[in-house]
């Protein structure tokens, strides 16, 4: 169900996904499986967290978030009815579950958006802030980036976004950390991350050096190692301080790490704190380097400042291994969108 608005999309979901059962008290609780979930991109209020949605004034929608694959068979859904006003038992069910677990995609939405506005502040580029998306307007090398803030955006919003894609000399990136805006009109490539999070606790001390970036000459050599590290070739040939420059490191809450073995820079990393979470992005190591605990290193020195702190990040494949072992937990999935 692709559609963005009107009733007839809520009737024609619940006729083909839900069947119901009873129907006693003045609210209803649905839950519906993932194949639908991108109903939350229709225009409805959002309420009590990333996965509920307040259809009007009594009904609930409550989504699945679980991940399926085109083989796995449709889960089944059933009408169920609960007292009114709706409680939120989820911390009842897990009740040693870390309170950060719950609001976690709205907290990498928040975290990625500062990341972002950093990024676009120190390179000079047009940051765009609307309700539903915070948007960075680079050139024909760096492209645009969408980072959408709410699981609802309207037709007006989602139509601007459009629009600034389309007119995008570069490559176009989106982030929808709430898993539920389609931009398959776009004609993008998207694959799912899962966000992990790590409450507060003791880090131990990493196994090489880790400093945080204070020189020029040591923030070009972050730069070069995680364009080579995620072979980001839109950045070649490489011109310093185009991607991070100088000033990055002066904005509100951003920090970069450098692992640093027998006089070599081996890793780099860039943190984020914001509103009391703290998130990690591009922590990689150069081809040259790796298997050899470089990656460890940087996110065990960078998250020594933050251990008072719960701490996000969207995780690739290969690197969820790494951070489980360092007591980040998966707790819900991110889609990313790509034009390249």
């Amino acid at each position: 169900m692709k559609e963005q608005n009107g009733s007839r999309e809520y009737d024609s979901v619940m006729q083909a996904r839900a069947r119901p059962q009873k129907a006693n008290g003045s609210a209803i609780s649905v839950e519906i499986g993932p194949a639908v979930r991108d109903i939350t991109s229709s225009g409805w209020r959002h309420d009590e967290g990333p996965s509920r949605l307040l259809l009007g004034p009594r009904l609930l929608l409550r989504l699945d978030h679980r991940t399926v694959t085109e083989q796995e068979p449709p889960v089944a859904n059933t009408w169920q009815t609960t007292p009114d006003p709706v409680e939120d038992r989820s911390r009842q069910d897990h009740p040693d579950r870390p309170a950060a677990f719950d609001d976690a995609a709205i907290r990498q939405a928040r975290n990625s958006a500062a990341f972002w506005t950093a990024i676009g502040n120190s390179r000079g580029h047009e940051v765009i802030r609307r309700r539903s998306f915070l948007a960075v307007l680079g050139g024909e090398r760096a492209g645009t980036r969408f980072l959408l803030q709410e699981p609802d955006p309207d037709a007006h919003e989602l139509a601007e976004l459009t629009e600034l894609a389309v007119r995008s000399t570069g490559p176009v990136d989106a982030e929808d950390p709430f898993d539920s805006t389609d931009l398959s009109h776009l004609g993008m490539r998207n694959w799912q991350m899962p966000i992990m999070v790590r409450p507060p606790g003791p880090v131990p001390a990493p196994a090489m050096e880790v400093i945080r970036v204070r020189r020029t000459h040591e923030l070009q050599t972050a730069e070069e190692i995680l364009i080579d590290g995620f072979e980001l070739t839109r950045f070649t040939p490489y011109r310093p301080g185009e991607m991070f420059p100088t000033t990055l490191t002066e904005q509100p809450g951003v920090g970069v790490f450098l692992a640093v073995l027998d006089g070599e820079a081996v890793g780099a990393g860039v943190t984020v704190v914001h509103d009391g979470f703290g998130s990690h992005y591009w922590v990689g190591t150069p081809s040259a380097h790796r298997s050899r605990g470089a990656g460890r290193a940087v996110m065990l020195g960078s998250l020594a400042p933050m251990s008072n702190l719960p701490v996000t990040l969207t995780a690739s494949r290969l690197g969820r291994p790494l951070y489980e072992s360092l007591g980040f937990t998966a707790v819900t999935s991110s889609t990313w969108w790509s034009s390249q």
